[in-house]
């Protein structure tokens, strides 16, 4: 066997380190911004929602896209994200601000030009607190 770590008297193997840096559930659980997008495009396809999000100033931003405004209806949105999240239980992430618009395809920078102008580029905005699991 190929052992590559020791932890609390378990072995790891090199096969073991590949699934879990293949696995996007448990790269979403350790923070990674990418997988937990991921995760959350799949779980939210079928309401033809899309998602973006970035890590800034201890507060996941997640900017929600659709093309009609009724896809965007926050309440529900946002209770299907909050236990998403929930879920996936990411390390380091307790506060989260959910925000949605019509989609825009070509914007980059989507945080700078919602926080410029946040009247005009946003249908609503919501901050949640996840519940962290009790370890």
């Amino acid at each position: 066997m190929n052992t590559l770590i020791s932890q609390g008297g378990r072995a790891i193997t090199k096969f073991q380190v590949v699934d879990r840096i293949n696995d996007i559930g448990w790269q979403a659980h350790q923070g990674s911004v990418a997988a937990i997008i991921q995760l959350l495009n799949e779980k939210l396809a079928q309401s033809c929602v899309r998602t973006r999000a970035i890590f800034s100033d201890g507060v996941l931003q997640i900017l929600c896209e659709a093309a009609r405004v009724e896809q965007l209806e926050q309440s529900p949105l946002v209770e299907q994200i909050q236990q998403i999240l929930e879920s996936i239980a990411p390390r380091h992430i307790r506060r989260v601000k959910i925000n949605s618009r019509i989609v825009r395809e070509q914007q980059l920078l989507w945080l700078k030009e919602i926080d410029s102008d946040r009247e005009n580029q946003l249908l609503w905005s919501q901050e949640i607190t996840l519940i962290q699991p009790i370890l």
